[in-house]
């Protein structure tokens, strides 16, 4: 069977280079390198735009001389710069300039092309015009890189001292540039190999190279130097040669050696003006070009770095410009630098002001882009192209199974195409296509990881270098593969999996040891490793299978990676993230482990199906329904819980098994039966949705406890991580559930009025078969809602109180096609049609209600005509009453005012607003018959107890007299009321309005009133009462009480621990004093008051009772002390104030001669009527008294202590003389008086003060 070899032109044999070394010396392996060098003709056409400048620099020299070649890893762009550098210097190779080879290869790949003459003549004029020195190195490895905090141009400057050859010790250098002025380095040079010749062993000297300074000095002296200059003992060997070069200088082998300033700064003039300099010396004649990889790594978010950079090739293009144009030097200096990121975007992830793009963009005028197409095309050309008889066979393969590998690896949510054409397939084969896009993106994202080698892989260092390895290494070999074998993602894991983190290395090899005789756990889980480095590709099963096909002529591998998917999440080694399944961290682990302990209460499994019930039938599609042009919301309950409020019920029934669902289903219909205005639904909850529920409470409980610890400051990096994740999960589970939920739903059964619907009889989503079932229901449950359903605009009722005539009005007042036929013609004349059925429905239904004595207001009504069995808008009933009205067949009662005249303008508010209408109230309008008149007559006795006549003036006179005789002593209730705010004044202001109605209304009203709406008003005034009684003297301490109850004796109770029910008692009088019902439940507001006063009072006497003893004792002892009795009797009490004047045994009268004795604080009293001290005074008093005992003691010694006298004496006084002392003896005579004086008063207890 021919294999995948057979295919490819190139020799698997020979080797590609691992790493791409910019300072790369061997000359077969740069050869090499340009032999094997392909271009495309954009790389081609970049190299124009480079070397065009270059070229035209001596002629017309310009500041910008900066090159910024960008590229991702492994895309050619070191490759680019190397070879760039290499055919600039026209270095020989095996005989051949390098510039040569380079145009050969041109001319094989693209000999026609017209880039490939215009990059022939570019160079052939460069080599001939501007010979130049190529100064190429690595800013990230090179050894001329110190530290990290090094400049640029210290970097430069080192590198160029080597280039040149001259020492890399900054000082030791300067004595070489300065001595090769002077043209005694080659003296010195001597002087060092007489001296170190014996010492230093330079055996081969092949390989040195003398510099074109140094005429006269042979190569093996001058590797005497080379080894010298660079040894440990430098410095103090260096100053030796320096003490025989110069004795004069340097009289001692040391005095150089104690002369020089260490490690001088180079500054970015330093370098410029010595590139200049020492190029000119040591390498004549030559222009030079500075090569340097990875710069943008280097300088990356470093605002100092890439302005030192700015700066170097600022000043090297000044200085450049003006040596050529005064003619010193024949080109400028060019600087070409590389970068994974392109300049825009090195700057933008600098956050610094000071670094302008603009102006580093003037400096790198020049910006080469390596795309990834080039990296493709370069990559199958070099390592995949194909031999002419492969095409064919490729071609029928391509034919033959596109449309199955099409199918087979379509990915979902990629930004990456995975789609290919016939030539593609040939050219990439046995890659498809977008692997090398993959393959990119996953080795950038390794290298990006924690600790990940720079090299990463060593020889996967390239794609191309992949590609080669994926075909010829051991761990592939599919280059000896049969022909229709595929490249899949767990081949590339086989090459560069060892350059994973230790821990996911770990996690493959025990998924290879748990699974041995099932490769696809393992192949999965070696997806999902490289994967999780690309962005563009969501690991979700679907990509898995189509990364995982590895031959033409296989099946899908979907089925396979999800059954590996199962087993891998059941272990616990990978979880669903919103980027798909990723592998588990080590935290990630114990984050599981935590979150499995987690075990949900059945209350914490409802819950969260009631908040999934809630979710999903807050949807439009499950939260309204529409008959006869009005949207109803459905009213859905279960378990007692309201998941949404509506005018349609529904109620759930979950069974949490299929098998007691088939036993409760005739339970449910015979509960329909029974409840004929209710519609249920059945349904089962599979285990699944049970496992769901469980998954979805540990990943709340997990989020809500993080959450709170983040908030605390107290989550690590790791758990931060864990934790978004963890709410990306919670976000899935819901969703999952909440579709499970709807697909039981959507099996279930509905039931009304008895009679079952099976639910995927009427449809295939949960929406189409709710309508069905609501079809079927809601005509039943709205029987009337077709006698109301017509559209309105709102503003109908206003338009027909405002109209002259009944002519002309909006159609809905008439007969035909929406209309109500409210107005009707009757004899050539147009009235209103009090007999319409939907008048008669209102009127029937106003009539009823105060038949019975009730009040209708718009609210009631609104409920009733909007409710079950009518489904009524509010506007299509404004219309109703206000063409009732206008008819005078009903009145209206607004703010206390009765309207019964529809053009009074007022009345047309109540039809304005949904809360003025909702205030009002309606009632038929009638002329007070025998019935009427009996029935006020009997209502009018069961409010007063006093009879009346059967007459409507004596009856609407008594009403009247009532009335203002209830006005009259409603007045001080009220002002009661407001002076102690006592919440009733709603009440007391409703009462008021309508007793003021009563007496501005006309005999009939009241009549009809009293009729209608006695019962309501019966109620009202017994209330008002009870208020009354509240305000009195009595109710008005009993209110105190209760308030001082609830809250200052409460309060002071519960902080200090005293429970006892008084918790419960404040709950109590604080709602009943809140909603004002506090005069209306007296026994359990009394109990409430007793219970808190009695423990309160128990607390407050048991305190003072302590205080009276612990004060009583520290008086005593301050009376029983020895010093006592000697105080004056005015002092004692002043003194001992401060203990008296917090002892207290309650008695009416204090002395100090009271003893102790019991104490009972006064009923309702908050302190004790003698101290008037609160329980925190006292517990202060108390915690205070002995420091106070202790602070009397000390005032008590003060005052006993003995008058200190003192006594102010001058000398003269004492000495009786002011004439001046002579002699010793005069001295003795007087110091002997003035002794004998002041001792004398010492004796007497006297201080003495002289003056």
């Amino acid at each position: 069977m021919p294999t995948i070899r057979n295919l490819l032109s190139r020799d698997l044999s020979r080797p590609i280079e691992e790493v791409i070394k910019l300072d790369q010396r061997d000359e077969q392996t740069v050869y090499t390198e340009l032999t094997e060098y392909v271009t495309t003709k954009r790389i081609r056409e970049q190299y124009i735009e480079v070397l065009k400048p270059i070229s035209e620099g001596p002629g017309d020299p310009s500041e910008a001389t900066g090159v910024w070649v960008s590229g991702f890893f492994g895309s050619g762009k070191s490759s680019f710069a190397k070879n760039l550098g290499y055919i600039l210097s026209n270095r020989s190779l095996n005989g051949t300039p390098a510039s040569q080879i380079f145009l050969q290869q041109l001319e094989q790949q693209a000999p026609s092309e017209d880039s490939t003459k215009k990059l022939r003549d570019l160079l052939n004029y460069i080599t001939v015009r501007i010979p130049t020195q190529t100064i190429l190195f690595d800013v990230q490895v090179d050894r001329a890189v110190r530290r990290s905090t090094e400049t640029i141009a210290e970097i430069m400057y080192t590198v160029l001292l080597r280039e040149l050859d001259y020492a890399q010790d900054y000082d030791i250098a300067n004595l070489e540039i300065e001595l090769e002025a002077e043209k005694r380095l080659g003296k010195f040079v001597k002087i060092c190999a007489e001296l170190y010749r014996d010492q230093i062993n330079v055996s081969d000297t092949g390989g040195t190279t003398v510099p074109v300074t140094l005429t006269g000095i042979n190569a093996a002296d001058y590797a005497v130097w080379q080894m010298v200059r660079k040894g440990a003992q430098k410095v103090l060997r260096t100053s030796a040669v320096m003490n025989q070069l110069d004795p004069k200088t340097y009289p001692a082998p040391d005095s150089w050696a104690l002369s020089f300033n260490p490690n001088a700064d180079i500054t970015i003039n330093t370098l410029v003006d010595r590139t200049f300099e020492l190029s000119a010396r040591r390498s004549p004649g030559k222009a030079i070009v500075f090569v340097i990889d990875e710069v943008g790594q280097y300088v990356a978010r470093s605002s100092e770095k890439i302005e030192n950079l700015r700066a170097v090739v600022e000043q090297f293009g000044k200085e450049g410009k003006n040596r050529v144009l005064a003619n010193k030097a024949i080109a400028p200096v060019w600087i070409i630098v590389t970068s994974q990121e392109k300049l825009d975007e090195v700057v933008a992830a600098i956050d610094d002001k000071r670094v302008q793009l603009a102006k580093l963009q003037d400096r790198f005028r020049y910006r080469v882009d390596m795309a990834p197409a080039d990296i493709r095309e370069v990559a199958t050309r070099r390592v995949l192209s194909k031999k002419a008889e492969a095409e064919p066979v490729l071609r029928k393969m391509y034919q033959d199974y596109h449309s199955q590998i099409k199918a087979h690896t379509s990915p979902e949510r990629s930004q990456i195409s995975f789609d290919f054409s016939e030539q593609d397939f040939i050219q990439f084969y046995p890659y498809l296509p977008h692997f090398i896009e993959l393959s990119i993106d996953i080795v950038s994202g390794m290298r990006l990881q924690a600790g990940a080698p720079r090299h990463i892989g060593g020889s996967n260092r390239t794609i191309i270098k992949q590609v080669y390895e994926m075909l010829v290494s051991d761990r592939t070999a599919l280059a000896d593969a049969p022909v229709g074998s595929l490249v899949s993602i767990d081949r590339i894991f086989d090459l560069i999996g060892e350059n994973l983190p230790t821990q996911r290395k770990d996690d493959i090899r025990d998924i290879e040891i748990m699974w041995p005789k099932d490769p696809w756990p393992l192949k999965v889980a070696k997806a999902i490793a490289l994967l999780e480095f690309v962005r563009s590709v969501p690991r979700t099963e679907k990509n898995l299978a189509a990364l995982l096909f590895n031959a033409v002529d296989a099946g899908s591998c979907l089925p396979e990676v999800e059954r590996a998917i199962g087993l891998l999440h059941e272990k616990q080694f990978i979880r669903q993230t919103e980027d798909g399944w990723k592998l588990l961290t080590d935290q990630e682990k114990n984050w599981t482990v935590e979150r499995n302990s987690i075990s949900p209460t059945p209350k914490e499994r409802r819950d969260i199906i009631e908040d999934m019930l809630r979710t999903s039938f807050s949807e439009p599609s499950l939260s309204r329904y529409t008959m006869e042009k009005r949207t109803f919301k459905l009213d859905i309950g279960w378990e007692g819980r309201s998941i949404a409020q509506g005018e349609i019920p529904i109620e759930l029934r979950l069974e949490d098994e299929p098998k007691s669902l088939l036993a409760n289903l005739e339970l449910v219909r015979n509960e329909s039966r029974e409840k004929p205005r209710q519609v249920f639904w059945v349904a089962a909850l599979s285990d699944e949705i049970d496992d769901r529920v469980v998954e979805l409470s540990r990943s709340r409980q997990m989020v809500a406890k993080y959450d709170q610890l983040r908030a605390q400051g107290k989550l690590n990096a790791d758990d931060s991580s864990s934790l978004a994740s963890e709410k990306l999960e919670a976000g899935r589970h819901e969703e999952r559930l909440k579709r499970l939920l709807l697909e039981a739903l959507q099996q279930g059964t509905g039931f009304f009025n008895g009679v079952s619907k099976n639910g995927p009889d009427m449809g295939t989503t949960l929406p189409d078969i709710l309508k069905g079932m609501l079809d079927y229901a809601v005509p039943k449950l709205y029987d009337k809602l077709k006698m109301g359903s017509v559209p309105v605009k709102g503003t109908e009722a206003d338009e027909i109180l405002k109209a002259v005539n009944l002519n002309g009005l909006s159609k809905v007042f008439y007969s035909g096609q929406d209309g109500l036929k409210l107005v009707i013609t009757e004899g050539g004349k147009t009235i209103i049609h009090t007999q319409a059925e939907i008048a008669l429905e209102v009127m029937g239904y106003l009539q009823q209600e105060h038949s019975y004595g009730n009040k209708v207001t718009g609210r009631i009504l609104e409920d009733h005509f909007g409710g079950l069995g009518y489904g009524w808008s509010r506007e299509v009933l404004w219309i109703v009453l206000a063409a009732l009205l206008r008819a005078g067949v009903i009145e209206v009662t607004y703010q206390g005012r009765r309207f019964r005249n529809h053009l009074d303008p007022q009345v047309r508010s109540v039809f304005a607003s949904t809360n003025t209408f909702r205030s009002a109230s309606f009632a038929p309008r009638k002329a007070p018959d025998l019935n009427t008149l009996v029935t006020a007559a009997k209502r009018y006795e069961e409010i007063t107890g006093e009879e009346v006549d059967v007459d409507e003036a004596a009856i609407a006179q008594a009403f009247q007299k009532l009335a203002q005789a209830e006005l009259n002593a409603l007045l001080p209730v009220d002002a009661v009321a407001r002076a102690n705010n006592i919440p009733v004044l709603d009440i007391l202001e409703e009462y008021q309005s309508t007793l003021k109605a009563i007496l501005q209304g006309a005999s009939d009203d009241l009549v009809n009133m009293l009729e209608g709406e006695g019962e309501s008003f019966k109620k009202l005034r017994s209330h008002v009462q009870g208020i009354r009684g509240a305000t009195e003297p009595a109710g008005i301490k009993r209110l105190q009480r209760a308030r001082m109850a609830a809250t200052q004796m409460a309060g002071l109770l519960i902080e200090r621990g005293v429970n006892a029910g008084v918790v419960e008692a404040r709950d109590l009088l604080e709602a009943r004093l809140t909603d004002g019902s506090y005069y209306q439940q007296t026994a359990e507001v009394d109990q409430a008051i007793q219970t808190i006063e009695n423990t309160y009072t128990q607390t407050y006497s048991t305190i003072h009772q302590e205080r009276a003893k612990i004060f009583r004792e520290a008086i005593d002892q301050v009376k029983g002390s020895p010093d006592w009795v000697a105080l004056q009797p005015d002092h004692q009490a002043t003194i001992l104030a401060q203990l008296t004047s917090r002892y207290c045994d309650g008695a009416p009268s204090q002395s100090e001669g009271v003893e102790n004795g019991s104490f009972a604080l006064s009923a309702g009293k908050l302190v004790c009527e003698q101290c008037n001290a609160t329980i925190p005074q006292m517990e202060s008093d108390i915690a205070a008294a002995n420091g106070l005992k202790n602070a009397v003691m000390r005032k008590i010694q003060e005052i006993l202590k003995p008058e200190e006298k003192v006594e102010r004496v001058k000398l003269s006084a004492i000495l009786n003389t002011l004439q001046a002392l002579n002699t010793r003896e005069e001295v003795e005579d007087a110091l002997e008086q003035l002794r004998e004086a002041l001792m004398e008063r010492i004796d007497a207890g006297v201080k003495v003060i002289l003056e």
